[in-house]
């Protein structure tokens, strides 16, 4: 759920966007961004094609069964993180 702020003077606005990344890319902190504290956070580092089946399972378009299939063991961590199924 997405709610206005209070603020009187400011909006807020929400977008899609879409990014064409090799399934085989490792996704991580850019280097300028890469702390012990973002390493953490967004440990341990997947593939992009890996999050992105995990996007799809999100979202009702593939099977939880799917990521079992590739060997994705952290699904647990990531859904405790955000909060997603």
């Amino acid at each position: 759920m997405i709610k206005a702020p209070r603020t009187p003077g400011y909006s807020g606005v929400s977008m899609a966007h879409v990014v064409h990344l090799n399934a085989d890319q490792v996704l991580a902190p850019l280097p300028r961004f890469r702390t012990p504290q973002t390493i953490a956070a967004y440990s341990p580092p997947v593939l992009a094609g890996t999050y992105g089946l995990k996007t799809l399972v999100d979202i009702g378009l593939a099977p939880p069964e799917a990521l079992d299939q590739i060997g994705y063991r952290f699904y647990d961590r990531m859904r405790a993180r955000d909060g997603s199924a």
